[in-house]
């Protein structure tokens, strides 16, 4: 069971895989708690595929978060880019309307002074 759980934490994995899987090494770490009366040698095995499972878990664990920050980068770089389009696309002059130096007040903002 816990073998399956840790393989299923891949860099797609959901979250819940990987509460799954996480649940399944605490659930081996605490029956090798629990098991006195286990020869010492059986209980070394136990605790030997508890430490390898646990590594396999961790090393997917930190590959799915590089996919996802990765993913994450790409979207935002998409995101980006389609920004500046749209900012180019709307805030170029065109020939026919008049351009404003900065800091000039828009036409409706001056008459509303010019007449208060």
């Amino acid at each position: 069971m816990a073998e399956t759980a840790v393989a299923a934490v891949t860099d797609d994995a959901t979250d819940a895989q990987v509460t799954a899987a996480d649940d399944a090494i605490k659930a081996i770490e605490t029956a090798i708690m629990a098991a006195a009366n286990v020869p010492a040698p059986e209980k070394t095995a136990f605790t030997g595929i508890h430490k390898a499972l646990l590594g396999q878990l961790n090393a997917a664990k930190a590959s799915r978060q590089k996919a996802m920050d990765d993913a994450k980068k790409a979207k935002d770089k998409e995101m980006m880019e389609t920004a500046k389009k749209l900012y180019d696309g709307i805030s170029r002059p065109t020939d026919d309307i008049p351009v404003r130096p900065v800091g000039t007040p828009h036409m409706a903002t001056a008459i509303v002074q010019t007449t208060s």
